[in-house]
């Protein structure tokens, strides 16, 4: 591992296992482009802090949270969708309700 200023470097077979807890959710799904892959790792060691008995679901909505939270963005509920076909899952965000309408 190599140090620079705020950066750090990780090369060999750390870097390999870091890349397949990442994938999971890049290729595994919808709703994680447009993090960071810094985000995904924070959200991911901030689950793993704790033993929790959540279901596939309601792990991908903690982790999304915790996605916001690292890259300053405010927190939005969100929902999870699987396709059972393709064996993935889709972050749904929430649609205006006709309160939020103009008139």
């Amino acid at each position: 591992m190599e140090h620079l200023k705020d950066v750090t470097i990780v090369m060999g077979k750390l870097s390999r296992l870091i890349e397949g807890y990442i994938r999971e959710f890049r290729d595994g799904g919808d709703g994680f482009q447009d993090f960071s892959d810094e985000a995904i790792m924070y959200a991911l060691l901030e689950y793993s802090k704790f033993p929790r008995l959540f279901t596939k679901a309601e792990r991908i909505v903690y982790i999304h949270g915790k996605c916001l939270e690292f890259e300053g963005k405010p927190h939005v509920y969100v929902s999870v969708e699987f396709d059972g076909q393709y064996d993935g899952f889709m972050v749904l965000y929430p649609q205006n309700t006709y309160k939020d309408l103009p008139f």
